[in-house]
C-alpha cells in the first residue's frame, strides 16, 4: 500500500493540526498552537498519543493520498498494520499511551504526512512543518535614521518551510538591553520557481519602518527571521528631546483693534536629531518655519482686527518626531459689541411644543444680553453671551416680537428681534368659563355694536352664530339666529399678535321673539371658541308684533325724515309703473304669462327653511328701520292686478348667491370678512345675514 502511494509522496507537506481536549479524552503531543516544526532530515522526533482509556488507531495521510492506518494500540499492546519499512515504528508505552517514531526518511522535504490517533469518541491531529533554518549574512542587518524615522534592512540568504510559514521581527531594546517592543517587519522572498516537490530554499529581505522613540536615551535593534528564529544585530540610534519652547508677545496682555503684535518664540535646544522651530496661525496654517537647529524664531508683523479676539491663536513648535509645543497665544482685541445672532428653533409653532432662543453677541468685554417680550413688555432673561432661553410647552401668550439687546459699554447697544407666533384655537381670556359669558347687548333701534377680546392666532375667519332661547343654561339647545340681520368679524390687535377683537354688529331685528341668549362661535384653522350673550330690546324700540310690524314711530327726526323721502320715492314710482303699464308697456319683472316670479329672498323668520338663510354682500348703508309687512294706504286704488307679484327677473340674483352647500334643514354656516376700507364713493361691504 505504501509503495502505491510512493509515487506522490514528492512535494507534499507534512500536516499536523492539534485539538487539545482539556478535560477528558486523548491527546496527541507535541503539538503546539496545532503545528510542530520538524527540522528536515530529523531522525529522532515523535508523537506520542496518551490519556485514552479505550483502544486507538494511529493514522497517517498524505496530501495527495487516502488516509491509511499505521497500527492499533490497545491496553496491553500495539500491533501495527501496513506501515511501510523504514517510515515509522508503533511502540507501546502504558495501558494509555502509546508513541510512533518517524525515520529521517519521512523527515524529507519530498515527504508530507498527517498524523492521526483516534478512539470510539475522540481523535487528535498533528501537523508537521518541515523546515531549514534561516541563514543571514553576519554583517547583512542596519538601521538608519530619515528626519523622525527609523529604517531597517536584513538579507535573508536562505530559509525554507514546507508549509510556507516565513516570518521576520524587529527588537527594539533600551540602553540596558532589555526588549522594550517587537515590530514586525516585511518578509519580501524570491519567487518560487515552478516545482511540484516544492523543495526549493528561499532568499529575501526584512525591512523595517518606523518612527523614532520619543524618550531619551540609546536604542539597539535586531532583526529575528523563521524558522529557525536566527538573530542579527541591526544597529543603534542616540535620541535627545527638544526643549520645550517659550513664547512673548508684546503688546501685552490687550492688543488695540487694527494694531500689529509681534511674537518670539526660543528654545535652549532643538533635540537630536535636530528639530526647528514653526509659527503656527490657527491649529492648521503655519506662517513660517526656521531652519533645522536654530533655537530662536520671530513671528512676523501680524495686524489684529475685532474678527481676531479670542479667536485667532498662534502657536510655537518643534517640529521633531513628535511636535513639542508651547502654550498658544490668544489675541484679546477690546472692541465694540457686534451685531448679536438671534435665532429661535421655529418662528411658528401649535400650542403645548416647546420652543428655544438662543442669542449669541461678540465684543470685548463679554456683552451682555437681554431678551423681552417687546408686545407684553416682559423681561425673560438677561445673561452674558451667549443667552439660551427655552419655554417646554409654548402658550398663545408667549406669542409676539421677541428682542434680544446685546451691551458691553463700549458703543451703542445692538439689537435684534425675532417674531414669534404660536398657533392656538380661540379660547377665552384666562380665568373665563368655556363658553365665555359676555355682556349683554341693547338693541336700541339702529346698529348696535357688542366687542370682546379672545386668544386665538390665527384671527378666527369663520363665525357661526345660533339662537339659543329666553333664557340659557349650559344644556340650552341652538336654533338659527333668524329673527336678527348682524354680522361678525374679527380684527388682530396691533400690539399682542395672539390677541384678536371680536365684533357682533346687530342692525336689524325683525321679531320681539328675537330678544335672548346667542351663541357665537369663532374658528380658525386651529379649532374653535364659543361666546354667549344676549340681546336685549329697548323700551324706546316700541313693541313688535308677531308679523314685524312696527307699532310705534321713532321719535328722532332725522331718521323720519328719511323714511318720508323713501316713502315719497316709493310711491312715485308705483304712479310711473302703473301709468307705463296701462299704456301698454309691460314690466321687466312680469312673465309673459302676466305671473310674477318667485322672490327673491323672504324675511328671516323661525318659520323660514334654512335653507334660504346665507350671508350675503350689502352696501354700506344700515337700515335703522326693521323690515315690516307691506303698509295699506289710499294708493291702494292705483294697484293693478299684477302689482306686488313678484319679477321672473328677481330670481336670477337670488339663485346666483345661493351658496353651494345650503340645502333645507341645515344650520347655516356663518362667515364674515372685514370692513373694507372707504373709497371715493364712501361705500363698504360687510357679510350681513339676511
Amino acid at each position: 500500500m505504501w509503495g502505491h502511494h510512493d509515487s506522490h509522496y514528492g512535494g507534499f507537506v507534512l500536516v499536523l493540526t492539534a485539538v487539545l481536549h482539556v478535560c477528558t479524552g486523548l491527546r496527541l503531543q507535541p503539538c503546539r498552537s496545532g503545528v510542530v516544526e520538524v527540522l528536515e532530515g530529523s531522525n529522532s522526533f515523535s508523537f506520542t498519543c496518551d490519556q485514552y482509556s479505550n483502544a486507538i488507531t494511529w493514522y497517517y495521510k498524505t496530501r495527495r493520498s487516502l488516509e491509511q492506518i499505521i497500527g492499533t494500540c490497545d491496553a496491553t499492546a500495539c500491533q501495527a498494520t501496513g506501515i511501510p519499512p523504514g517510515l515509522f515504528s508503533l511502540t507501546f508505552l502504558t495501558a494509555s499511551s502509546s508513541r510512533v517514531n518517524l525515520t529521517n526518511q519521512v523527515t524529507e522535504r519530498r515527504y508530507g504526512i498527517t498524523y492521526r490517533c483516534a478512539d470510539s469518541q475522540t481523535t487528535d491531529r498533528c501537523q508537521v512543518d518541515i523546515v531549514s533554518h534561516a541563514v543571514l549574512p553576519p554583517a547583512g542587518a542596519s538601521v538608519t535614521e530619515a528626519r523622525w524615522a527609523l529604517q531597517g534592512t536584513s538579507d535573508v540568504t536562505s530559509v525554507f518551510s514546507s508549509l510556507g510559514r516565513y516570518s521576520c521581527q524587529w527588537r527594539e531594546a533600551d540602553q540596558s538591553g532589555q526588549v522594550i517592543s517587537a515590530i514586525e517587519g516585511v518578509l519580501t522572498l524570491s519567487p518560487v520557481i515552478s516545482d511540484s516537490s516544492n523543495t526549493q530554499n528561499r532568499t529575501g529581505t526584512c525591512t523595517l519602518s518606523k518612527s523614532l522613540p520619543t524618550l531619551d536615551g540609546n536604542y539597539t535593534y535586531s532583526v529575528v527571521v523563521s524558522p529557525g528564529q536566527t538573530v542579527r544585530v541591526g544597529g543603534a540610534v542616540h535620541i535627545v528631546r527638544p526643549v520645550t519652547p517659550r513664547v512673548t508677545c508684546s503688546p501685552s496682555p490687550w492688543v488695540p483693534e487694527n494694531t500689529d503684535v509681534i511674537c518670539t518664540c526660543s528654545t535652549q535646544s532643538v533635540g537630536r536629531p535636530e528639530g526647528r522651530l514653526r509659527w503656527f496661525r490657527g491649529k492648521i496654517n503655519t506662517i513660517n518655519s526656521g531652519n533645522y537647529g536654530d533655537t530662536r524664531l520671530t513671528l512676523t508683523s501680524q495686524r489684529m482686527t475685532r474678527a481676531d479676539h479670542n479667536v485667532t491663536t498662534f502657536r510655537c513648535d518643534v517640529e521633531w518626531a513628535e511636535s513639542i509645543t508651547e502654550e498658544s497665544y490668544t489675541a484679546q482685541v477690546g472692541y465694540a459689541v457686534s451685531p448679536p445672532i438671534f435665532t429661535v428653533t421655529s418662528s411658528t409653532v401649535r400650542e403645548n411644543q416647546s420652543v428655544a432662543f438662543t442669542c449669541r453677541a461678540d465684543g470685548r468685554p463679554t456683552p451682555n444680553i437681554t431678551l423681552v417680550n417687546r408686545d407684553t413688555g416682559r423681561q425673560l432673561r438677561r445673561q452674558s453671551s451667549p443667552l439660551s432661553y427655552s419655554v417646554s410647552r409654548a402658550r398663545c401668550e408667549d406669542a409676539g416680537v421677541y428682542t434680544c439687546s446685546a451691551s458691553n459699554g463700549i458703543g451703542p447697544d445692538q439689537v435684534e428681534t425675532i417674531k414669534f407666533l404660536v398657533n392656538c384655537e380661540p379660547r377665552t381670556q384666562e380665568g373665563q368659563s368655556d363658553p365665555a359669558r359676555l355682556p349683554a347687548l341693547t338693541f336700541m333701534g339702529d346698529s348696535e355694536t357688542l366687542m370682546f377680546s379672545t386668544i386665538a392666532y390665527p384671527t378666527p375667519a369663520s363665525f357661526n352664530l345660533t339662537f339659543l332661547g329666553s333664557t340659557y343654561t349650559s344644556n340650552t339647545p341652538s336654533v338659527i339666529a333668524a329673527d336678527i340681520d348682524a354680522v361678525v368679524f374679527c380684527r388682530q390687535s396691533p400690539t399682542q399678535v395672539h390677541i384678536a377683537s371680536c365684533y357682533v354688529v346687530v342692525f336689524n331685528v325683525t321679531s320681539a321673539s328675537a330678544a335672548g341668549y346667542y351663541r357665537v362661535t369663532l374658528a380658525n384653522d386651529q379649532g374653535e371658541g364659543n361666546f354667549v350673550f344676549q340681546i336685549r330690546l329697548s323700551d324706546t324700540e316700541g313693541e313688535i308684533s308677531e308679523s314685524g310690524t312696527d307699532q310705534s314711530s321713532v321719535s328722532l327726526a332725522p331718521i323720519a325724515a328719511l323714511s318720508a323721502v323713501l316713502v315719497a320715492l316709493l310711491l312715485a314710482i308705483v304712479i310711473l309703473t302703473v301709468w307705463l303699464w296701462r299704456r301698454g308697456w309691460v314690466l321687466p319683472c312680469v312673465s309673459p304669462d302676466g305671473t310674477s316670479s318667485p322672490s327673491v329672498s323672504r324675511r328671516l323668520s323661525k318659520e323660514t327653511p334654512a335653507a334660504d338663510y346665507y350671508l350675503t354682500p350689502v352696501s354700506g348703508r344700515r337700515d335703522t328701520v326693521p323690515r315690516f309687512a307691506a303698509p295699506t294706504g289710499p294708493y291702494d286704488s292705483l294697484q293693478m292686478d299684477d302689482v306686488n307679484v313678484r319679477s321672473p327677473y328677481a330670481e336670477i340674483g337670488h339663485h346666483d348667491n345661493q351658496p353651494p352647500h345650503a340645502s333645507r334643514g341645515a344650520e347655516p354656516a356663518y362667515s364674515n370678512t372685514r370692513p373694507q376700507e372707504e373709497t371715493n364713493d364712501n361705500s363698504s361691504s360687510y357679510l350681513e345675514l339676511v
